[in-house]
């Protein structure tokens, strides 16, 4: 995780209190395109929407003009479409 930061521009977090429970990561360009090539959720969070509010919270840092691209995991596609991203 500590390799990955320093790689981009933009970094959300979810947490429990002091527990990091999920992070978004991703790439702004001046293009108006985020690739957002993270979205890390801790299991035991994954019934609780944490990915879905992580994408919200990405989406009002990088402003409503600007394209969030998730780039996923092969095996997270379902999720990808599920949230409509």
């Amino acid at each position: 995780l500590v390799r990955l930061v320093p790689q981009a521009n933009v970094i959300v977090t979810a947490r429990d209190g002091k527990r990091l429970v999920g992070l978004a990561r991703g790439l702004k360009e001046v293009s108006g395109c985020c690739y957002l090539s993270d979205l890390i959720v801790d299991k035991a969070y994954a019934d609780k929407a944490v990915g879905a509010r992580l994408i919200r919270e990405v989406r009002k840092a990088i402003g409503e003009n600007t394209l969030v691209v998730l780039v996923p995991a092969p095996d997270a596609m379902a999720y990808s479409a599920e949230i409509g991203v």
